[in-house]
C-alpha cells in the first residue's frame, strides 16, 4: 500500500497495551507513524511510536480533545490519512488497505434502519441539534441533510484535507456556546462532532459498517462485550480478522494473548513485569 498513514491514540492505561498495538500496526502496515498522547504522562517515544504533547484533558466521552491535539500536531506533515485508534484494539491480519479503495475524507459508520438511527449517542446528539446548529452558524455552514453522522472511537479515519479543515477551525469550535453546552452534557462528542462537521462541510464520507454482523465481516469490532477467547481460538487453522475491538486491557486475558501469539508477538520482561504488577494490584484490591 503506497498511502502514507499516520495513526494516533490517547493513552490512559499501562503503556504495554500501546506497545502491543504498535507491534500489530507495524506487522501489517508499512513504515507507519504512530502518535500517542497522555494527560497522565504515561509512556515514552521509541522507533516510529511518538509521544506528542497533550494540550487538553482527556476524559471518557470527551476524547475529541485528543483528536484536536493530534490534528494540530500533524497538520503540517506529509500524509494521506490519519487513523484514530484506541489502545484496546489490535490488528491481526492484512487488509486495512481495502478501506482505502477510492477517495474519501472520513468514515461514517452510524447504523441506521429505515432511516431511523438506533445508536444511543446519535439519538442524544439529535435531541441537542440546536446546539450543533450554533456551531455550524459560527463556521458559516448549514446542515446538508437530517442524517446524523458518526464513527466508533476505536477506528476513525480522516483525509489530509479533512484534518486541515478541522484543525483550522478548532478554536472557533471550542469557544462556541453550542459546543460548550454539548460538551457539558457529555454527549460523546469524540464519535460525533468531527464526522458531522465534515459531512455538513461537503466532505466525502465512506459509509462503512465495520461492527460485528456487518457486511465487512473481516472487521471484528463493536463497543461491548469484550472479545472472548472463543471468538479467536478458532483461528488456529484459519485467517484472523483484520482488527479486533474491544480487547480487555489485561495481560492475563486469553483472547489478547491468543491474538498476539498468532501474529508473532512474544511476551518479554517488560510484559511480565506489567503482568506481575496487574496480579499484585488485583490481590491488593481483593484483600480481606
Amino acid at each position: 500500500m503506497s498511502l502514507k498513514l499516520i495513526f494516533g491514540l490517547p493513552v490512559a492505561e499501562q503503556f504495554i497495551y500501546t506497545k502491543q498495538l504498535y507491534y500489530s500496526i507495524k506487522k501489517f502496515c508499512h513504515d507507519p507513524l504512530v502518535l500517542f498522547s497522555s494527560d497522565k504522562d504515561i509512556g515514552h517515544s521509541y522507533d516510529r511510536l511518538r509521544k506528542i504533547k497533550n494540550k487538553r484533558e482527556y476524559k471518557y466521552h470527551q476524547l475529541q480533545n485528543f483528536i484536536f491535539d493530534a490534528l494540530e500536531e500533524i497538520r503540517n506533515l506529509n500524509f494521506d490519512y490519519f487513523i484514530k485508534l484506541d489502545s484496546d484494539c489490535l490488528f491481526a491480519n492484512s487488509g486495512i488497505d481495502g478501506i482505502f479503495a477510492g477517495k474519501f475524507d472520513f468514515l461514517d459508520s452510524v447504523d441506521e434502519n429505515d432511516g431511523k438511527c438506533n445508536w444511543l449517542w446519535a439519538k442524544k446528539f439529535s435531541e441537542n441539534i440546536g446546539s450543533y446548529h450554533r456551531i455550524l452558524s459560527d463556521l458559516g455552514l448549514s446542515r446538508k441533510d437530517a442524517r446524523i453522522s458518526g464513527c466508533l472511537g476505536a477506528f476513525q479515519v480522516h483525509s489530509k484535507e479533512a484534518v486541515n479543515f478541522i484543525a483550522d477551525r478548532i478554536n472557533i469550535i471550542e469557544n462556541n456556546p453550542g459546543y460548550l453546552t454539548m460538551k457539558q452534557k457529555g454527549l460523546c462528542l469524540d464519535e460525533l462532532i468531527v464526522p458531522n462537521l465534515l459531512k455538513d462541510a461537503g466532505f466525502a464520507p465512506r459509509l462503512t459498517y465495520l461492527h460485528e454482523g456487518a457486511p465487512q465481516s473481516s472487521w471484528r469490532m463493536r463497543w461491548r462485550p469484550y472479545i472472548g477467547k472463543e471468538e479467536v481460538a478458532y483461528a488456529a487453522d484459519r485467517d484472523l480478522n483484520i482488527m479486533y475491538h474491544p480487547l480487555k486491557r489485561d495481560l492475563r486475558d486469553e483472547a489478547r494473548r491468543i491474538l498476539l501469539e498468532k501474529i508473532g508477538y512474544r511476551y518479554g520482561l517488560k510484559d511480565m513485569a506489567a503482568l506481575s504488577y496487574d496480579r499484585m494490584s488485583s490481590l491488593w484490591a481483593n484483600r480481606i
